[in-house]
């Protein structure tokens, strides 16, 4: 069993996260982000990240008995490329939001953190909400994917821009909880969406491997 394991690219996609995880943490704040340590670790965790690439690929190409972390054949699913572009473009917002908004209530309208937090409670509260509704369209239903995906898109992009045009006031404008509430909808329609079609568009043998990937893509900006 072990020798199926892909030690090479874990190592590898280990270091490379722990590189730029370094780099965004330290950026700023013990180190300046023109100085040297950090640019070299950028580099390097670019570098690394090529070096995975080229890996998975050689791995792929092989046919051995080591398995790829990610093989090559989904790079040619343009199914499985657009979910996982999705995701990470669903991520990015998303985790932006999660860490902004709360900030935003106690920098901008001067809230203490416990007030911040239930100030957020319309966009925690809808995700989940938009994601169990999303489940019975798709399930029950019969609503195409795509739709839903299309569905979430469109709000999230309304939400994050309205949220976006908020002047910063100390007051807080009752708007700003619609605008929460549109984001929230948008992401569980969109997250959800992205993980049930998953086996819609793999492999029987690429099935348990995908979820983990679009997993990992979705949350690709926990790290900053």
């Amino acid at each position: 069993m072990w020798k199926r394991v892909d030690f090479v690219g874990m190592a590898v996609s280990l270091a490379a996260s722990i590189l730029i995880i370094f780099a965004l943490e330290q950026g700023g704040v013990a180190y300046s982000w023109s100085s040297g340590a950090i640019v070299s670790t950028f580099v390097l965790s670019g570098v690394l990240w090529i070096a995975f690439v080229f890996w998975q690929r050689l791995l792929s190409k092989s046919h051995g008995v080591r398995e790829p972390m990610f093989p090559w054949s989904l790079v040619h699913n343009r199914f499985v490329m657009g979910l996982l572009l999705n995701g990470f473009f669903t991520g990015f917002p998303f985790m932006a939001a999660l860490i902004n908004i709360p900030q935003r209530f106690q920098t901008v309208n001067m809230t203490s953190a416990i007030n911040a937090g239930i100030r957020t409670l319309p966009l925690l509260l809808l995700s989940p909400l938009a994601t169990a509704i999303n489940g019975i369209l798709v399930s029950k239903l019969g609503v195409p994917p795509l739709y839903t995906l299309f569905l979430g898109g469109s709000l999230q992009t309304i939400g994050v821009g309205l949220y976006s045009s908020l002047k910063s006031s100390v007051s807080i404008a009752s708007a700003q909880y619609g605008y929460e509430a549109i984001m929230g909808f948008g992401f569980g329609f969109n997250l959800s969406t992205i993980l049930m079609m998953v086996p819609l568009v793999v492999t029987e043998k690429d099935l348990g491997m995908n979820p983990q990937f679009a997993c990992q893509t979705i949350n690709a900006f926990q790290l900053t």
